[in-house]
């Protein structure tokens, strides 16, 4: 099960950073989408750092809705993974909630997963 700690430890590390050190409980991130590829290793990963990583918090959403600021305002830290939108464009409402939320001085992980055969 461990196996995969290192990507649970570098997402822990990102997630946490800078936002970690208030001491206020557990960092919360809003992590939309788990890969392009419906990656079992996401699982493994998420289940990894809730057991053992109390310092951080990860609610997972594939949920458009939950771009709007009105939840935005529940998070220390936005993840996008995947945003799945029709043609590639997140409505309106998703792009303000994101740019509100990181004008606001929410935090932001970016991350690109590379697949190769």
């Amino acid at each position: 099960m461990r196996r995969y700690g290192a990507l649970a430890s570098v997402l822990v590390f990102l997630c946490g950073g800078a936002f970690g050190a208030s001491g206020s409980g557990p960092v919360k991130c809003l992590m939309v989408g788990t890969g392009p590829h419906g990656e079992a290793v996401m699982d493994d990963v998420l289940r990894d750092i809730k057991e053992n990583y109390p310092s951080v918090a990860i609610t997972v959403t594939e949920n458009l809705e939950d771009l709007r600021l009105e939840n935005f305002k529940q998070y220390d830290v936005f993840l996008p993974i995947q945003i799945k939108a029709e043609n590639g464009q997140p409505p309106d409402f998703a792009k303000e909630g994101i740019l509100v939320f990181l004008k606001g001085g929410g935090g932001l992980v970016v991350t690109h997963f590379a697949v190769s055969n």
